[in-house]
């Protein structure tokens, strides 16, 4: 019957998506399914602290697409999490030693499995399925904000306590980022121990290379003032690599140098270039 409509509210469900595979408990909406699309209403779980939103449709065809408002606050980048990214941002949250919690806000988050033999079935997930990448075939494009709440990753230089966010638009095939755009907007953190406070950048990473670009960075530290870039390379074999080129401007000696026993004053402008491998210490 192609006229019919069945709409299903859940009630104390738990579900792993195809496209993020982490079991979410207590799921709530409706589901609406009717002859050549699904609807999603209002869709919400929770997991652990975080609690995710999800509305939009799929369409039931031969090569069905996923087009959805992807929401969550407070999510726990915890192993389970990581493991369910795609397998290019996986590699890269771990090569960054990315830690903390985050917050997403994706309006735009449009997903192809690839084809199918037949339409999508009703039920989108498996309850006892273990954590899997997406088809080898599968496509996402994607555009929105990642907000971190005192956040954790190493680019060279630890950086802690990040509060800030980062807007980002990118396409992803067969589970590798081919490209990304976006910026990069930090209210505050600490650089090597350091304040550093309104840091913006742009993020790049070009088609088939496996490096990001954090280009135009500018913004306050230790008092004074710094600009530069700093690339982040990290291949599927090898080692993965940074190098940074920064500029410091007017900072302040005793902040810059984390002094408290001694009386220590003036001002610095310095030029900072460093390279190596997150896997050797000693770089």
């Amino acid at each position: 019957n192609r006229g019919f409509e069945l709409t299903i509210k859940p009630r104390e469900l738990a579900v792993t998506p195809e496209v993020f595979p982490v079991r979410l408990d207590s799921v709530a909406g409706r589901v609406i399914v009717g002859p050549d699309r699904i609807r999603l209403e209002d869709l919400s779980a929770k997991r652990g602290d975080g609690r995710y939103r999800l509305t939009g449709f799929a369409t039931r065809d031969a090569d069905p697409v996923w087009n959805l408002h992807l929401q969550a606050e407070h999510v726990l980048l915890d192993d389970a999490v990581r493991n369910a990214l795609p397998e290019t941002l996986a590699l890269l949250v771990q090569r960054l030693d990315m830690r903390g919690n985050v917050s997403v806000d994706f309006p735009k988050f449009v997903y192809r499995p690839g084809e199918t033999p037949a339409a999508p079935e009703v039920s989108i997930v498996d309850l006892n399925a273990p954590a899997t990448r997406p088809q080898p075939d599968s496509r996402l494009d994607f555009d929105g904000t990642v907000t971190l709440h005192q956040g954790q990753l190493d680019v060279g230089v630890l950086l802690d306590k990040v509060d800030g966010k980062i807007k980002l638009a990118g396409h992803m095939e067969r589970g590798a980022l081919s490209q990304l755009t976006g910026t990069l907007e930090i209210a505050s953190m600490l650089v090597a121990g350091r304040d550093a406070k309104q840091v913006r950048g742009e993020l790049t990473k070009a088609q088939g290379q496996p490096v990001l670009r954090i280009e135009k960075l500018r913004g306050g530290l230790a008092g004074g003032e710094v600009a530069g870039s700093i690339q982040l390379a990290y291949p599927d074999q090898g080692p993965s690599r940074y190098v940074m080129d920064l500029a410091l401007h007017d900072a302040d000696v005793r902040q810059l140098t984390g002094e408290t026993e001694r009386e220590i004053t003036g001002r610095l402008a310095a030029s900072l270039a460093l390279e190596g491998s997150w896997d050797d210490p000693a770089s």
